[in-house]
């Protein structure tokens, strides 16, 4: 029977973040975050169906955010095994984290709203976590097969060519063994992003470990499929840089962004000092402008030993540093403007 709750964001602020309760083993509970995604909401939801139907012992719930699209009328109308809750105007934290409180089984899977899973996705999860050494498991979502050269690049750049212990695991495809989760007080709901990064280093700081499975699949259909895209997202990402949390402030991406900032400041200020040669100004600008997105390339083509093109893969460094360094400057504008007013 379907089971659709709806509760504010008032109301859901003074529950506890997650409920601990027993669990069915071997279960796999699917908690989907939904908000304004309709136009890929029943590839996501009918993937999973057929996965919950090869592997028999599986839920899915769908939390929602408060859509306005049409995505909470499909939950409630046409899939009628799915548990529907909605949870307006709250975190995607404690979206996740809203839907635990729902879920009754051993495992804990985190799919987003815009992915498509395999149909041997469970057995391949199950698998994997029969390891007791292993708390969590998943991998980078991969991008269709029709994806552009600005999705192919960053996932080539971003993913690793190996199955592994890694530092995290993204949130969009992401399966935990209830009990550490819970022992670990679940997502942060402080965070606006960068929730998964955050977990991941409070589930390894407690001795539990991640391993990545590219067996464990998701395909993401709502990618950045063009450098304004592409921008504008982690532009808005780039607000995990600057939140305090248990995460260190002294990241690496902050690290390098500041370091991209003062080379390119740098770059910049040497064109106009007086009595130097012309041609050494601009290679000296030429070589601020890119070598922290050079050096990122490489980095990121040698520990995941994968090779995509440089031009491709500068660009998108190109690009990525360009909109950390305008959500950094929107911070500090922020913090001023606050500062300011008091």
């Amino acid at each position: 029977m379907r089971q659709i709750d709806t509760m504010d964001s008032t109301e859901s602020a003074d529950h506890p973040v997650v409920v601990a309760k027993a669990s069915a083993p071997d279960r796999f509970s699917v908690i989907v975050p939904v908000f304004n995604c309709k136009a890929q909401l029943r590839a996501c939801l009918d993937s999973l169906m057929a996965a919950v139907k090869k592997y028999g012992n599986a839920e899915v719930i769908a939390v929602d955010n408060g859509s306005t699209d049409g995505s909470y009328e499909i939950l409630k109308t046409e899939y009628p095994d799915v548990t529907v809750r909605q949870y307006p105007e709250i975190s995607i934290a404690a979206l996740r984290n809203r839907g635990v409180q729902a879920a009754s089984g051993e495992y804990l899977t985190f799919i987003d709203a815009d992915c498509v899973i395999f149909p041997e996705y469970f057995d391949q999860a199950r698998a994997t976590l029969r390891d007791s050494r292993v708390t969590a498991t998943g991998s980078m979502c991969g991008v269709p097969e029709s994806s552009t050269w600005v999705e192919r690049a960053w996932y080539a750049l971003n993913s690793h060519s190996r199955n592994g212990l890694v530092k995290y695991v993204n949130s969009g495809n992401l399966v935990v063994r209830r009990q550490p989760f819970l022992a670990v007080g679940g997502f942060n709901e402080t965070l606006t992003t960068g929730e998964d990064t955050e977990l991941g280093q409070r589930l390894r700081g407690n001795g539990f470990s991640i391993f990545e499975n590219h067996q464990v699949r998701a395909i993401h259909l709502r990618n950045s499929k063009t450098l304004g895209e592409f921008f504008r997202r982690h532009a808005w990402h780039g607000q995990g840089l600057m939140i305090a949390s248990s995460a260190s402030w002294l990241n690496k991406p902050l690290l390098m962004t500041c370091s991209h900032l003062l080379l390119v400041l740098a770059g910049i200020g040497q064109m106009f000092l007086p009595h130097s040669n012309l041609a050494i100004r601009i290679a000296c600008l030429v070589v601020a402008l890119n070598l922290v997105p050079a050096v990122t390339y490489l980095y990121r083509s040698v520990a995941n030993r994968r090779w995509s093109s440089p031009l491709a893969g500068i660009a998108i460094y190109q690009c990525y540093y360009a909109a950390k360094l305008y959500a950094l400057l929107g911070f500090v504008s922020q913090r001023r403007s606050r500062t300011y007013h008091k």
